[in-house]
């Protein structure tokens, strides 16, 4: 018959489990801001893009990832939000997400502002320049972002992983080493039972042949 499972067995494996899973989504939150921030992400014509500055608030926040669509320039229309590569000398060849406020039916031109800004942009965002439409932020995201975007932050983060590490592996390693003590001394209490036994078989024996 197999010895039931302790309670304390049934906690230590959830915790386990726990464990493992933040450690795992934490990870893949760093390598994900990484890799955003160098190569990318893009997912089937979705791309997470993070936006710096605060040119768009309050309908996308300084320092917020979020979500866009691959676009036409044809298919642009009045209003919608779009990232594009900018011919502004200051961030040329960068990726910019600004509002549509007018397009020029015969070049095709899109002249773009950020809504937080007083100006439109001076320069005209080409067809050809078009990439992305803006579909929605990403807060829960963008919190971390947040905390992964300074030196600062990114360095506490990593120490407060690396630290909780080292808490959680030195109590795992203190509850096997108890539980190693534990068997052993049951082990060597049952080698002095068993030798008993044999003893007391030896002597019953002896007795019966008297």
């Amino acid at each position: 018959m197999r010895k039931p499972v302790s309670k304390k067995t049934v906690v230590k494996i959830i915790s386990n489990v726990a464990f493992s899973v933040f450690m795992a989504f934490m990870g893949l939150l760093i390598l994900f801001s990484i890799l955003e921030k160098t190569v990318g992400v893009s997912i089937g014509g979705h791309h997470v893009l993070w936006v710096k500055t605060n040119s768009m608030e309050p309908v996308i926040p300084a320092s917020s990832y979020i979500v866009c669509k691959d676009v036409k320039a044809e298919d642009v229309k009045v209003d919608d939000i779009i990232t594009f590569t900018s011919d502004d000398p200051r961030i040329k060849g960068m990726l910019n997400t600004h509002k549509v406020k007018a397009i020029n039916k015969e070049t095709g031109e899109l002249t773009t502002w950020g809504i937080n800004n007083p100006l439109e942009d001076e320069y005209k965002v080409k067809p050809e320049n078009v990439k992305y439409l803006y579909e929605k932020n990403l807060p829960f995201l963008s919190f971390f972002g947040r905390l992964f975007a300074t030196p600062l932050g990114y360095g506490l983060t990593v120490i407060g992983i690396v630290g909780l590490c080292a808490v959680w592996f030195t109590i795992d390693y203190k509850d096997r080493k108890k539980e190693k003590d534990l068997k052993t001394k049951q082990e060597m209490m049952d080698e002095m039972v068993k030798k008993e036994v044999e003893r007391l078989e030896n002597e019953a024996k002896v007795k019966n042949v008297k």
